[in-house]
C-alpha cells in the first residue's frame, strides 16, 4: 500500500493560492508539524492524495481537529502563547467548536492547578 501524501492550500491574498506539496515531508505528522510552526502565510485547507484509491480527500476539519491538542501542549491558548496566528486560524475555520470546548477544559484545567497550589501553600503555612 503506497502512503498517503498530504498537501497544503495556501492564500497569498491577491498574488492567488498556492497548492504546497513537500514531496520529502508529506506524511500526515510533517504537515501537522508544519502547520504548528507556522510555516504557511494562510493554510486555507489540508488535501490527502490517496495513490491506492486514485483520489484526493479535504481533510482540513481532520487535521484541525488534530493540531488542537499539540497546540495546547506546546503554547497553551494565553495571549502569551507562541502559537502561529496562521496555525489557530487554520483551526478555527476547520474545527472551532473542538477548539472551544478545548480551550474552556485547559482554561478549567489552569485553574484548578492554581486553586491547587495555592491550598497546598497554605496548608504549609507558606
Amino acid at each position: 500500500m503506497t502512503p498517503a501524501v498530504y498537501y497544503v492550500i495556501d492564500d497569498h491574498g491577491r498574488l492567488g493560492r498556492e497548492t504546497v506539496i513537500d514531496w520529502e515531508a508529506c506524511s500526515k505528522s510533517d504537515v501537522i508539524a508544519a502547520l504548528l510552526s507556522g510555516q504557511y502565510d494562510k493554510p486555507i485547507a489540508v488535501h490527502c492524495i490517496e495513490e491506492d484509491d486514485n483520489r484526493w480527500t479535504d481533510v482540513s476539519e481532520d487535521i484541525a481537529r488534530d493540531l488542537i491538542a499539540p497546540a495546547i501542549d506546546r503554547y497553551g491558548f494565553d495571549d502569551d502563547g507562541q502559537i502561529a496566528a496562521s496555525c489557530r486560524e487554520f483551526i478555527e475555520r476547520h474545527a472551532s467548536d473542538a477548539l472551544e470546548a478545548a480551550e474552556g477544559e485547559y482554561a478549567s484545567a489552569r485553574l484548578d492547578r492554581a486553586e491547587h497550589s495555592t491550598l497546598h501553600r497554605a496548608y504549609q503555612g507558606v
